[in-house]
């Protein structure tokens, strides 16, 4: 099956020879989650060091185990996470269409638009 991959998944640093990539649509069409998993490593330096630099920002953990990145669309989130239960790490970009929606509900000062 060939699906389209974001962009930041194409360009995402290679940190293991063995990857594969995933897609799943999560509550109909409000959430789209697209993710490469690493195979043999826990080590996330060279994806943090690249969404560093293409200005993206640290937000922490966001999850029990995933930490978040936050560019500068409202509707992405990325999540990169070391797995515990084999050595592995899966980066996924989630887009929450509903976010977005919600954002457009608001003014520039963050009071709620009349209905």
């Amino acid at each position: 099956m060939i699906f389209i991959r974001p962009e930041i998944l194409r360009k995402i640093p290679r940190i293991t020879p063995r990857y594969d990539f995933d897609f799943a649509n999560i509550t109909g069409p409000a959430t789209h989650v697209y993710a490469v998993k690493f195979y043999g490593t826990e080590d996330t330096h060279k994806i943090d060091d690249y969404l560093t630099s293409i200005g993206y920002e640290r937000q922490g953990n966001c999850n029990i185990d995933n930490v978040c990145w936050r560019g500068a669309d409202l509707t992405e989130t990325l999540m990169v996470r070391t797995l515990k239960s084999e050595k592995g790490v899966i980066v996924q970009v989630v887009y929450n269409f509903t976010s977005q929606l919600d954002a457009n509900k608001m003014t520039v000062n963050g009071s709620r638009k009349s209905e």
